[in-house]
């Protein structure tokens, strides 16, 4: 089957050569690691600790070099606000109807997985 990019629809039921997902890349090493745990708040303020009046990473060296030398001076704790950040999406009956699910040839896209691609 050809397809004629000009005159057809390209999100129609046809036949799928391959699939991609384009997505940003997202660093995940640390987190694959499990060092550190990752929690949500629950109040509108959240407190981060400062030193010296910075908040700020450590350097990036290069490998086997003196690592940096960190200091304990008293820390500091500093608010912020945390905002609140509404967002919604609408689906349309068109979004759906007769649309090819994304990397097959012959499903046709449900209403979730237009729910799930606007919650990501």
């Amino acid at each position: 089957m050809v397809w004629d990019a000009f005159n057809s629809n390209a999100f129609g039921l046809t036949s799928l050569t391959a699939s991609i997902n384009h997505l940003p890349f997202t660093p995940t090493r640390i987190a694959e690691l499990g060092l550190f745990e990752e929690a949500g708040v629950n109040t509108v303020d959240v407190a981060v600790e400062e030193i010296n009046g910075t908040i700020q990473l450590l350097p990036a060296l290069p490998r086997a070099s003196d690592g940096t030398v960190i200091t304990r001076d008293l820390p500091n704790a500093r608010p912020i606000r945390c905002p609140h950040i509404p967002a919604r999406a609408t689906i349309m009956a068109d979004e759906v109807q007769g649309v090819r699910a994304f990397g097959s040839e012959t499903m046709a896209d449900t209403v979730q997985n237009r729910i799930n691609e606007k919650l990501a």
